[in-house]
Formats: C-alpha cells, sequence, structure tokens
C-alpha cells in the first residue's frame, strides 16, 4: 500500500476514466454498480482527465467503437483527452467531493503556466484526496510543455509548490524515469502508468485506429512491457509505483513482485467489468 502525505491510504486503484469524472461509473456501468457487481468504494477512483479549457476527443457517443477496438487480452483506444473542462467539472462534481465519503484523485493535464496555475487554484477549492498530473498521453499530440525529462521535472515541481493535494505523475513507458524521478523524490507521491503506443506494441503493422493517429494499448497484452517498466520504476527511486496491465487475481501478486505498492485496475474494467470488485473482495477476504 502507499501511504499518502495526508493520510490517504492507496491500495486498489481505478485508472483514470474508468469510472467517469466522479469515480461513480459511466451510464453503461450503472446496472452492475446498482447489483454490487462493481464496487466503486472499495477503490480509490482516478477521474478521467480534465483540462483547462474544453477540449474535443475523439469519443462518438453514437458509435462507441469509433475510437476504440477490442484485442486478444486487451483494448487499443484513441479516445483523446475529450472533456468539458475543468471549471465545468468542479461546478458539477468538484465543490460536491467529501473526502468522508469518496476517495477521488483528479487526473489533470496542461500545457503552459497559466493553465498549471488556474488547474491549482480549482483544484485546491475540491476536497481531493489527490492530484495525476497525465503528462504525456499516447492518444494526443505531444506537448511542447512536456516535452523532455527536465521539463516533466520542473513543471511538476512547479505545480507541487502551487498545490494543496499530494500529487501523482502519469509516466509511459517511453519515459526515462531514471532521470525522472530521482529529481522528483519528495515532490511526486506515486507513479502510475500510461497505456502503450500501438507501434510500442505491434511495431510494424498498422493499427485499426491507424485513422486517429494509431492509439494506446492496455490490458493484458501489454504485461511483457509494462511489468519490467514497473520493476524499473520501482528501483529508480523510493517513489511507489501503481501496478498496471492486471487482468486476473494471480496478477495482483506478481506485480507486488515487481515492486508495486498499490494495484491498478484499467482496461480489465472493459472487458471484464465484475473481476476487479471481486478480487479486491477476494484478498479482503484472505487478509481477515
Amino acid at each position: 500500500m502507499i501511504k499518502l502525505s495526508n493520510g490517504h491510504i492507496l491500495e486498489y486503484v481505478t485508472a483514470s476514466g474508468v469510472l467517469a469524472y466522479d469515480g461513480q461509473g459511466w451510464p453503461w456501468e450503472s446496472p452492475l454498480i446498482w447489483s454490487g457487481f462493481i464496487q466503486p468504494a472499495l477503490f480509490t477512483n482516478i477521474i478521467k482527465t480534465i483540462t483547462v479549457l474544453p477540449r474535443s476527443g475523439n469519443h462518438r457517443w453514437r458509435n462507441p467503437f469509433y475510437c476504440v477496438r477490442i484485442l486478444p487480452g486487451g483494448v487499443v483506444n484513441a479516445v483523446g483527452m475529450g472533456n468539458k473542462g475543468i471549471l465545468w467539472w468542479y461546478k458539477n462534481i468538484g465543490q460536491q467531493i467529501n473526502r468522508q465519503n469518496e476517495s477521488l484523485i483528479a487526473s489533470v493535464h496542461f500545457e503552459s503556466e497559466p493553465q498549471r496555475q488556474t488547474m491549482a487554484t480549482i483544484l485546491n477549492e475540491s476536497d481531493l484526496v489527490g492530484v495525476e498530473v497525465n503528462a504525456r498521453c499516447p492518444n494526443i499530440q505531444l506537448s511542447p510543455y512536456w516535452q523532455c525529462c527536465e521539463a516533466i521535472v520542473r513543471n511538476c515541481q512547479e505545480f507541487k509548490k502551487e498545490l494543496r493535494h499530494p500529487l501523482l505523475l502519469k509516466l509511459s513507458v517511453d519515459d526515462n524515469v531514471e532521470q525522472i524521478l530521482p529529481k522528483l523524490e519528495g515532490v511526486v507521491e506515486a507513479v502510475s502508468i500510461n497505456s502503450v503506443r500501438w507501434k510500442k506494441i505491434f511495431p510494424g503493422q498498422l493499427s485499426p485506429l491507424a485513422h486517429l493517429g494509431g492509439g494506446g494499448v492496455s490490458g493484458k497484452i501489454t504485461q511483457p512491457i509494462v511489468w519490467p517498466f514497473i520493476a524499473r520504476i520501482a528501483q529508480a527511486s523510493s517513489i511507489p509505483v501503481i501496478a498496471s496491465a492486471i487482468w486476473d487475481f494471480d496478477d495482483l501478486a506478481k506485480v507486488r513482485s515487481l515492486g508495486a505498492r498499490a494495484i491498478g485496475f484499467g482496461s480489465v474494467f472493459m472487458l471484464h467489468p465484475c473481476r476487479p470488485t471481486t478480487f479486491v473482495k477476494k484478498e479482503m477476504a484472505v487478509k481477515k
């Protein structure tokens, strides 16, 4: 488990956007939540990434599979970072959060100093357990603001000065954690892992979402790449890592053996939505 500086314990975490912008789930997940097959209260829930200004993504409500494809043991998506902006989120969700009743982490992306400052000011008014910076999402064009390791370090250091919440950093397997993380000890309190660029998983193969840039792959299919990255993060610094690419119950023990300190559940919710709740309840029963 990971104990944040505000005392909150991270043990089981839902990846950004799995349970929407409020940790209570998307409309299509409602029947499973009502019936108890998905229990949001068992997890610390990371919201879908928000930006300062509203941003168009690739998702189409009338055609959900326009930007998503199912793979054997995983998913490729090019959803992008579409959202209605932080003011919409704060008005409808952020100002109503109560940490005693729900454990929410905001996932955010900003591309300038004014955006960063605006984000911190608004987030400081919400009763969050933490804030995750989604620096280099594979579903969007890389911003010059996050172009290099030095930029990631500098932006996180400045954001932390302005933010009253614990700061988490979401990195990709392409990032040089050996250069980044030692410089962020005492600034970043946990690291999460993004989806993997299509080209990294399937070099030389055309993505079914090539018209949207290729997309990011997640799920069991990424374990040969993501799990060694977990070990690299664990060895690079004392900043704890939240595991990803969890698919089967035995995976929980495997990622802990690699150095993961918390368990993250992502695209498994899409193909096997009941598994995360089942896995957590099974572990909790064993611990009693």
